[in-house]
């Protein structure tokens, strides 16, 4: 025992027992830094201890052992709550993120992403998985799509999922040399830029994502590519450009194109300026909608047209499928372009007249429901916009070919229609009317 050590306790409180020296019944603890390290952190960062303040750690040490000036060794540990900033990268994909973000099951069954983000160029790379993805999974996943390119990050700064608190996570993060840093759940600036690109990833499959929202992963390439050749707030440049000296060509190509998103944060909400007569687009966000994810759904519906003001709030001309009160407030509609480039006007489609019944030409059918016992389609109409009602099958006796690559593409919703191959042969024989069933819209 060091000399300093014996000055400070009294010989008549130390006991020796299986070979353990013991001051007070607590145990002795050698001078060793790292040792003493090990015990403050197990103490303060174990589940089980939920993260202690300094008064309960030093309890916790106390109660089971003894070193001199342990009070202080406690209070110069770092302080839980300060941020203390992460390395800064010298070289791409040096120091990285990773995160995992859920979505609706796509066609495959897939139901999350796992998103790996460099920390200097901010390029990020989306792969999609399963909710059950273990830690082995995890790993060769990494390997597979970062790794094999890049070669092992420093650190890597992780989330609390079970994946990366696993023993083989940390063995095999031990073996590539890669320091793992866990992100704190009360301090997301730890990891903020996870959660931004998730947000963006929202935002920018929106537009794309089918009536069941089950091709996002088909679409995941894309949102990792557009990610890379955007300039970022933080560098001003697109990741692809720090990492590989150039942009690659676009089809708009012919002067580096670059937006400035922040500015709208700093003008701040524009004044309503809503009169009776015009154009408004609705927000979509209360809504009961049958989709599976709010997130990836249409945020706005119309333009509907601002029949009158009515207090703060305005009365619309909404179509009568819509089932939702016409009076809405003003922080919940956006003015449409009224005076919009041509090639940005969407005229109406007309309507065929055939036999004095107007037809209109389908461009999709977009999805497929049960209805009181019969087969119903929403349906895109081409050279208009999204139609939200619901048409009985045997409204598309004109168009069966729409229902079958509908069906063709979606093999899990309810359909076809019984009597589908008889519209198909009638219309394939260039026969006006197929043979006539009663039961033609019944569910199959």
């Amino acid at each position: 025992m060091d000399s300093q050590m014996a000055v400070k306790i009294s010989t008549r409180q130390l006991t020796v027992r299986n070979g353990l020296l013991l001051f007070d019944n607590r145990l002795v603890v050698p001078e060793d830094n790292e040792l003493k390290v090990r015990l403050l952190s197990e103490a303060h960062n174990q589940v089980s201890t939920a993260h202690p303040g300094q008064g309960k750690t030093l309890r916790l040490i106390q109660e089971r052992y003894y070193w001199p000036h342990l009070r202080t060794d406690v209070q110069r540990d770092r302080t839980p709550g300060l941020l203390h900033p992460l390395p800064v990268p010298d070289r791409p994909w040096q120091h990285i993120s990773v995160d995992f973000k859920e979505f609706p099951p796509d066609k495959s069954g897939q139901d999350m992403i796992i998103v790996f983000i460099c920390r200097l160029s901010k390029r990020s790379i989306s792969i999609p998985c399963r909710k059950d993805t273990d830690a082995l999974q995890t790993a060769q996943i990494y390997l597979d799509q970062v790794w094999r390119y890049y070669g092992p990050a420093d650190t890597i700064v992780y989330d609390r999922g079970p994946q990366f608190v696993s023993e083989f996570w940390k063995e095999f993060n031990r073996i590539l040399g890669t320091k793992i840093k866990l992100s704190t759940a009360g301090h997301p600036q730890t990891d903020g830029q996870t959660e931004n690109m998730n947000q963006w990833i929202d935002q920018r499959l929106r537009p794309y994502v089918n009536y069941y929202q089950d091709n996002w992963s088909e679409l995941m390439p894309m949102m990792d590519y557009a990610q890379a050749t955007l300039p970022q707030d933080s560098t001003t440049l697109p990741p692809i450009q720090i990492e590989l000296g150039y942009v690659p060509r676009t089809s708009f190509d012919w002067k580096q194109s670059v937006t400035d998103e922040p500015l709208s944060v700093l003008i701040g909400p524009r004044p309503v300026d809503f009169q009776v007569g015009d154009k408004v687009y609705v927000s979509t966000k209360t809504w009961n909608k049958d989709r599976p994810s709010h997130k990836l759904d249409h945020q706005m519906a119309g333009p509907y047209t601002i029949l009158e003001q009515v207090g703060h709030a305005y009365r619309l001309d909404l179509p009568t499928a819509i089932k939702i009160h016409p009076v809405i407030s003003a922080d919940k509609l956006r003015k449409a372009a009224d005076d919009p480039l041509p090639a940005q006007i969407q005229e109406p489609g007309l309507p065929i007249v055939v036999n004095g019944q107007e037809e209109w030409d389908v461009d999709e059918i977009l999805a497929s429901r049960g209805y009181y016992g019969k087969l119903q389609y929403r349906v895109k109409w081409a050279n208009s916009d999204l139609d939200p009602a619901w048409y009985y099958a045997s409204d598309f006796i004109g168009c069966p070919h729409k229902i079958k690559e509908f069906h063709n593409a979606n093999t899990d919703v309810l359909g076809p229609p019984r009597y589908l191959a008889d519209w198909l042969r009638s219309w394939e024989n260039g026969t006006d009317e197929p043979e006539y069933h009663k039961d033609e819209d019944k569910l199959p």
